[in-house]
Protein backbone atom coordinates (compact mmCIF):
# COMPACT_ATOMS: atom_id res chain seq x y z
CA UNK A 1 0.00 0.00 0.00
CA UNK A 2 1.58 3.66 -0.88
CA UNK A 3 1.38 6.35 1.28
CA UNK A 4 -1.63 8.82 0.34
CA UNK A 5 -0.28 12.33 -1.48
CA UNK A 6 -2.59 15.59 -1.13
CA UNK A 7 -2.43 18.68 -3.21
CA UNK A 8 -3.18 22.24 -1.02
CA UNK A 9 -5.19 25.24 -1.90
CA UNK A 10 -4.40 28.03 0.39
CA UNK A 11 -7.14 31.12 0.13
CA UNK A 12 -6.48 34.44 1.78
CA UNK A 13 -7.25 38.09 1.89
CA UNK A 14 -4.68 40.23 -0.35
CA UNK A 15 -4.48 43.44 2.22
CA UNK A 16 -5.65 43.48 5.55
CA UNK A 17 -5.13 46.57 8.04
CA UNK A 18 -4.18 46.68 11.50
CA UNK A 19 -6.59 45.74 14.34
CA UNK A 20 -8.88 43.80 11.12
CA UNK A 21 -9.90 40.24 12.24
CA UNK A 22 -9.09 38.06 8.79
CA UNK A 23 -9.26 34.03 8.04
CA UNK A 24 -6.81 31.73 5.70
CA UNK A 25 -7.82 29.23 4.62
CA UNK A 26 -6.36 25.11 3.64
CA UNK A 27 -7.71 23.13 1.15
CA UNK A 28 -6.36 19.56 1.35
CA UNK A 29 -7.11 17.55 -1.38
CA UNK A 30 -6.39 13.47 -1.11
CA UNK A 31 -5.21 12.89 -4.88
CA UNK A 32 -4.35 9.56 -4.04
CA UNK A 33 -6.22 6.08 -4.76
CA UNK A 34 -5.69 5.35 -0.86
CA UNK A 35 -8.14 6.65 1.88
CA UNK A 36 -5.82 8.78 4.08
CA UNK A 37 -6.09 9.09 7.58
CA UNK A 38 -5.37 11.41 10.60
CA UNK A 39 -4.84 14.29 8.40
CA UNK A 40 -3.93 17.57 10.06
CA UNK A 41 -3.32 21.30 9.47
CA UNK A 42 -1.49 23.06 11.78
CA UNK A 43 -0.65 27.17 11.86
CA UNK A 44 1.91 27.38 14.49
CA UNK A 45 1.54 30.70 16.24
CA UNK A 46 5.21 30.95 16.04
CA UNK A 47 5.54 31.16 12.96
CA UNK A 48 3.24 34.03 12.37
CA UNK A 49 4.32 37.46 11.71
CA UNK A 50 2.44 40.72 11.81
CA UNK A 51 -0.49 39.04 13.08
CA UNK A 52 -1.93 37.09 15.96
CA UNK A 53 -3.53 33.80 15.83
CA UNK A 54 -7.50 33.83 17.01
CA UNK A 55 -8.51 30.13 16.52
CA UNK A 56 -6.62 26.83 17.16
CA UNK A 57 -3.29 26.29 15.65
CA UNK A 58 -4.59 22.47 14.56
CA UNK A 59 -7.26 21.19 11.85
CA UNK A 60 -8.02 17.41 12.01
CA UNK A 61 -9.44 15.52 9.43
CA UNK A 62 -9.57 11.55 11.19
CA UNK A 63 -10.06 10.33 7.46
CA UNK A 64 -10.09 11.82 3.98
CA UNK A 65 -10.81 9.65 0.89
CA UNK A 66 -9.52 9.20 -2.21
CA UNK A 67 -10.06 12.14 -4.47
CA UNK A 68 -11.97 13.97 -1.57
CA UNK A 69 -10.98 17.63 -0.15
CA UNK A 70 -11.29 18.89 3.16
CA UNK A 71 -11.05 22.77 4.23
CA UNK A 72 -8.58 23.77 7.36
CA UNK A 73 -10.08 27.72 8.38
CA UNK A 74 -7.83 29.72 10.89
CA UNK A 75 -9.15 33.45 12.30
CA UNK A 76 -6.82 35.73 13.04
CA UNK A 77 -5.95 39.48 14.08
CA UNK A 78 -3.61 41.46 11.90
CA UNK A 79 -1.26 43.70 14.13
CA UNK A 80 -0.38 45.72 11.12
CA UNK A 81 -1.70 46.90 7.93
CA UNK A 82 0.34 45.06 4.87
CA UNK A 83 0.02 42.65 1.96
CA UNK A 84 -0.77 38.73 3.24
CA UNK A 85 1.49 36.22 2.43
CA UNK A 86 0.95 32.71 2.80
CA UNK A 87 2.92 29.19 2.72
CA UNK A 88 2.98 25.81 3.01
CA UNK A 89 5.15 22.80 3.68
CA UNK A 90 5.57 19.02 4.88
CA UNK A 91 6.74 18.69 8.07
CA UNK A 92 8.59 16.02 7.18
CA UNK A 93 9.05 13.86 3.84
CA UNK A 94 7.93 10.58 5.72
CA UNK A 95 5.47 11.82 7.23
CA UNK A 96 2.48 12.26 4.50
CA UNK A 97 -0.59 14.08 6.24
CA UNK A 98 0.83 16.84 8.13
CA UNK A 99 0.66 20.17 6.89
CA UNK A 100 2.66 23.00 8.28
CA UNK A 101 1.42 26.36 7.52
CA UNK A 102 2.97 30.14 7.75
CA UNK A 103 2.06 33.21 7.55
CA UNK A 104 2.73 36.95 7.51
CA UNK A 105 2.04 40.76 6.72
CA UNK A 106 3.97 42.93 4.31
CA UNK A 107 4.24 46.58 5.62
CA UNK A 108 4.63 49.13 2.96
CA UNK A 109 3.61 47.70 0.03
CA UNK A 110 6.70 45.23 -0.10
CA UNK A 111 5.11 41.27 0.08
CA UNK A 112 7.40 39.36 2.16
CA UNK A 113 9.21 36.37 0.63
CA UNK A 114 7.47 33.14 1.67
CA UNK A 115 10.97 31.79 2.97
CA UNK A 116 11.47 34.51 4.87
CA UNK A 117 8.43 33.98 7.03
Amino acid sequence: MRNPTFSITLSHPRTVRSGEPYDLYATVTNTSQTPANLVSVSLDPRSISGAQLISEPTVAFPTLPPGQSALAKFSLLAQQTGDVTFTSFNTDPGLSGRVQLRTGIGERDIPLAPNAI
